[in-house]
Order: C-alpha cells, then sequence, then structure tokens
C-alpha cells in the first residue's frame, strides 16, 4: 500500500487525506490492526491524513463514499475484497461523481472507472503456483518448499478518468505504465 500512495502523491501533489474502503470481514484481527498501522505509517510519511471506511454490504457503499467527500478524503484506497470486486463499477462512478480518485491494488478495477491500481500480477502469480504444484507432484514435500513474495507488480492508468478528475497524469508514471486505458 506505500507504494500505491507515493504513486497517488505523484498524480496528485496536493492529497491530503486518504481513506481506505474495506470489508472488515475480509481481514480478521490481529492482522487487520498490523495492516491499519503500516497504513496509517504510510500515509503520515507522505503528509497525509488516514481514515477507514468499512462496508458490511453493497449498500453500505453510497454512504461510505458520501461521508468520504465529507470528510474532505482526496483519494480513496479500495481493498481487493469480493463485496469491493463485485460492486467496481458502482465504486468508481460515485467515486468519480465525487471527485475522489479511487486507486486499488487489483488491476480490475481500472477498467470500471478507478484511477489507476498498482498490484501483484496475478498470471505471474499463478505461474510460480504452477511451478509449486509440478514440484509436489513430482515428490516434493510442501513444507520443504520456500515461502515466495510476489515480484512482478502491474500499474495500470486509466487516462479518461484521470480527464475526468482534472488531473495530468505525469509522463514518468505514464513510461512505467503496464498498461494505459485511454
Amino acid at each position: 500500500m506505500p507504494e500505491l500512495l507515493e504513486i497517488v502523491r505523484e498524480i496528485v501533489p496536493q492529497a491530503r487525506r486518504a481513506a481506505y474502503l474495506y470489508e472488515p470481514a475480509i481481514t480478521p484481527e490481529p492482522l487487520r490492526s498490523q495492516l491499519t498501522t503500516e497504513r496509517e505509517s504510510a500515509a503520515r510519511l507522505l503528509g497525509m491524513e488516514y481514515q477507514e471506511l468499512p462496508i458490511r454490504v453493497a449498500d453500505d457503499i453510497p454512504g461510505a463514499i458520501t461521508r468520504a467527500a465529507f470528510d474532505g478524503v482526496d483519494n480513496l484506497l479500495l481493498e481487493t475484497s469480493g463485496l469491493l470486486l463485485t460492486q467496481r463499477h458502482v465504486v468508481a462512478a460515485l467515486a468519480a461523481e465525487q471527485r475522489i480518485p479511487a486507486v486499488g491494488r487489483d488491476r480490475n478495477f481500472v477498467p470500471a472507472g478507478a484511477l489507476l491500481s498498482y498490484g501483484e500480477s496475478l498470471p505471474d502469480l499463478f505461474r510460480r503456483a504452477a511451478s509449486f504444484v509440478d514440484k509436489v507432484l513430482k515428490g516434493a514435500k510442501p513444507s520443504d518448499l520456500p515461502v515466495e513474495q510476489p515480484v512482478r507488480f502491474e500499474l495500470v492508468v486509466n487516462i479518461r478518468t484521470a480527464r475526468r478528475l482534472g488531473l495530468a497524469v505525469p509522463t514518468a508514471i505514464l513510461a512505467r505504465a503496464d498498461e494505459v486505458i485511454e
């Protein structure tokens, strides 16, 4: 999430308040508290305030985004959850209506109208998982296999959304992007 906030800061240099739209049931305690602390620290390092907006059902989304606008949020971070992904068009439309750039780790948010995504490459993760399955099928014990972190990340930018929000995406971001939606 720190990298995502840094990219937001490059596109929206005046960003001062970030909000995280999330589904509480997805991440159990104490992990959720640890992740909250990390996101707060990342925002603070960039000179931003941070708040969280929990949603439990789809009907909570409009109120949460309206609250974000009322609170002066100028960038909305989206959790990768089943609820938010299935409601991604609604989330993106409401965020755009409130003139709040929406960003997330899952690339599926971007064609729906979010400003950008930066996260793990799922095709790369699946390829790497297949190699682990192959090793297990050839007799390796799963407990002997190393734990690996993602190594390939994708940046996807929606220029249409940037224009609609009156944002100019720096050429450095466009040059780093794996995909640009026009």
